[in-house]
This record gives structure tokens, C-alpha cells and sequence, in this order.
């Protein structure tokens, strides 16, 4: 599945551009149907020593190639394929093959100029006889675009689960996920067996389980055409890979999203509108699509909270006041008739006769938030008033 072409020089930026990949599928011209899959990769360390992906090649059959106007070269189709260690189910619809450098097997992404600056430590050269510079031999697994696997059930269930993007040599691991068609589950108890055209299985049966979807804690907007969606624990994985939630808003529109590739960090990833764009006033609700995850309450936007109104003619309740000693004491009648009566009644300082309105003999107008004490204040200066004039 794999070719290392030795150019006479490097290739422009635009013979290996990743948008030009349709194009850039022409110049290659193989004979018996043979074809690249994704864009030649220069090998770091290297000047013109390319990593090519194709279709399978059948072994011991002699191909042809012819790039643009270059002479025409042959070679020999080989039947190795890549030592694959590992088999695990990590969804109810996807399992992950994984192989280590340990058993002399590579990524690509590792051993190429247009990934080291971002590989870091994991980054390092090989030469053209994929040699490290310990002398180890190395297998090499190119891009797994267009790649499949056969899933094969002891219920008699057979899929062809295809390659995830983007997850063959992600979070520190060479373990790329492969996933059933869309719809289809594995099932708990069932025994399946993995089969390939291009792997070599050490391990090639598990025992499916049933698996908790993952779950969707937060929505967020990021602009216009896309928003982050955080899990409630990291996966440990780029479990979104892959994946598609559509958005129900309360202005009636229906969108499609699409995970952005490789935008995972722990618990969030980033997820595009595959048409159309967001209403930053609407409210949309998140559907997982396929069953992938469960996203229980969870809104993108907040709808508009309405404020407060204050009744202008609410009831205002006056509670009387509780502390005995800020009441006068009324005096009696014969009280009026000493000459103590003249005098003005001790009143605790709180309450202020001078602020009560007077109408002659009527009683005071008294504001409805008026204590008590104010109120019993007004009856005694009614009635003192009133004793005054008969001693007139």
C-alpha cells in the first residue's frame, strides 16, 4: 500500500498540496488500475525521497508508472503488510488497530518533513533503506485515506468498517479507528474477527461490550459557522473523529455539524456548520447524530431573559413596630386638665411630631409606610388639642 519514490528533484508546493490531491492524482499514471490515495509526503532528512500511498498491490505483479513527461518506470507489487499488534473496541461502533515502533513499525507522521516541526520528540529520520540511525528497519504505514478493514461476527454479521481520519497517529499513538457504517452497532457478547488486504493481525478477535456514549456537558459559540462542544471527561482519545450533531433551534431552523479534524484538546473539540450559519439569538438544541453521545439539557445559546417589572401598585404591607418603648404613653383625661398638659409629651426620639401634617381639628394625613408609634403620637396631640380649646 505504500511506494518511496527518489525524484530527480523536490516537488513544487503545488505538485504535493493537499487541496490539489484530485490533480495531483493525474501525474501519476499507473498501469492495471493502480492509483494514490492521498499526496506524495517528503521524508525528513530528505531532498527528493518521497512516501507515495496507493491501492493495494498485488504481490509479485509488475506495475508501470509514468509521472507527467518523465520516462516510464516499473516495479514489482509486494506482499508485505503491516504488523499490526493490538485490536480494541473503543465505541459501540468502533474499534482501533494499534502497532509500535517497538516491533519496527512507523507512522508516517513521524518520518516526514511536513509534520516534524508539530511531532516534536516524537519526530525523527529515517533514510531511504527506512533505516533509523541505530541501523533499525522500520515498516512504514503511509495515509490510511480510502482504507477498510473486514469486521467479520460470529452472528454471521459482516461490515466493512472504514478508516477514521486523522486518528492513525494522534494523542502519542499509532492506533487509527476504524468504524462500522453508519447506523450499525456492535453487539455485547458477539465475537468479531478484523481481516485485512493491507494489515497483519497479531491480535485479530474481540469480544464486543456494550460502551456508554460519551457525554456533552457544554455548548459554546465560536462564530458564525462553528462552536466547541466539551464532554464531561476526556476521553483519552479523538473519540470525535468522525463525528456529526445536529442543532434543532427555537427559530425553526435544523443544522448539520461536523467535527473539525484534529481540534480536540482533552475535553473539547471544535465542530463547523456543514451549510448555512448560526443565529446568535436563537437557542439550538444538540442531537448527537448515530447515537454517539447523549446531550441531556444541553443548549448552544441562552435564551433572552426577561427583566423585572415592579408593580407600581404592589400593596405595601406596614408591620407595626415591636419595641415597647418607642410607644408614648397617652394620657388620660384628668392629665389634661393639669398644667402638666401644656407641656409637650415625651415622645422617643424616633418619632417626630413636627414632620405630622396639621388640619386643624381633623386627624393628621399620615404616609402609609408611618409606624405605629407615629400613629398613636397623632391621636394624643388630636386630643391634647382638643382639651385645650375647652380650657379656653
Amino acid at each position: 500500500m505504500t511506494l518511496q519514490i527518489i525524484f530527480p528533484e523536490a516537488l513544487s508546493a503545488e505538485e504535493v498540496a493537499d487541496s490539489n490531491l484530485e490533480a495531483i492524482k493525474k501525474n501519476f499514471v499507473f498501469s492495471d488500475g493502480l492509483s494514490i490515495v492521498n499526496v506524495p509526503r517528503l521524508k525528513s532528512g530528505s531532498k527528493s525521497t518521497y512516501i507515495v500511498p496507493v491501492t493495494v498491490q498485488q504481490p509479485g505483479k509488475t506495475y508501470t508508472l509514468s509521472y507527467k513527461d518523465a520516462p516510464v518506470e516499473t516495479f514489482v507489487g509486494s506482499n508485505a503488510k503491516i504488523n499490526m499488534r493490538d485490536l480494541a473496541q473503543v465505541t459501540n461502533d468502533t474499534f482501533e488497530l494499534e502497532s509500535f515502533q517497538a516491533d519496527g513499525v512507523v507512522d508516517y507522521a513521524n518520518i516526514i518533513a511536513a509534520y516534524a516541526g508539530g511531532r516534536g520528540d516524537q519526530a525523527f529520520i529515517i533514510d531511504d533503506n527506512n533505516q533509523d540511525a541505530n541501523g533499525k528497519l522500520f515498516q512504514v504505514i503511509s495515509s490510511l485515506r480510502d482504507r477498510s478493514v473486514t469486521l467479520t461476527g460470529s452472528n454471521g454479521d459482516r461490515f466493512q468498517a472504514n478508516y477514521v481520519p486523522f486518528t492513525q497517529a494522534s494523542d502519542r499513538r499509532q492506533a487509527p479507528k476504524f468504524r462500522l457504517p453508519a447506523g450499525e452497532k456492535l453487539i455485547p457478547g458477539i465475537t468479531y474477527t478484523v481481516t485485512s488486504d493491507w494489515a497483519n493481525m497479531a491480535t485479530s478477535t474481540f469480544i464486543a461490550k456494550e460502551m456508554a456514549p460519551l457525554v456533552i456537558a457544554k455548548a459554546t459559540f465560536v462564530d458564525a459557522t462553528s462552536f466547541e462542544l466539551a464532554l464531561d471527561k476526556d476521553p483519552g482519545m479523538d473519540l470525535l473523529a468522525g463525528r456529526q450533531v445536529e442543532l434543532k433551534g427555537n427559530d425553526g431552523t435544523t443544522l448539520t455539524a461536523q467535527y473539525r479534524y484534529s481540534s480536540r484538546q482533552g475535553t473539547t473539540g471544535i465542530f463547523d456548520l456543514v451549510s448555512g450559519t448560526l443565529n446568535k439569538d436563537a437557542v439550538y438544541a444538540i442531537l448527537p447524530l448515530n447515537g454517539w453521545a447523549t446531550a441531556t439539557n444541553v443548549t448552544l445559546g441562552q435564551a433572552a431573559t426577561t427583566p423585572e417589572v415592579t408593580d407600581p401598585d404592589k400593596e405595601v404591607i406596614v408591620t407595626p413596630e415591636k419595641d415597647a418603648t418607642n410607644k408614648p404613653t397617652i394620657p388620660s383625661l384628668a392629665e389634661s386638665n393639669d398644667a402638666s398638659a401644656q407641656a409637650k409629651p415625651a415622645v422617643n426620639a424616633a418619632t417626630n411630631t413636627n414632620d405630622l401634617p396639621k388640619t386643624g381639628d381633623t386627624m393628621p394625613i399620615l404616609p402609609v409606610t408611618a409606624g405605629l408609634g407615629a400613629i398613636l403620637v397623632a391621636i394624643y396631640m388630636l386630643i391634647k388639642r382638643k382639651f385645650t380649646k375647652l380650657e379656653d
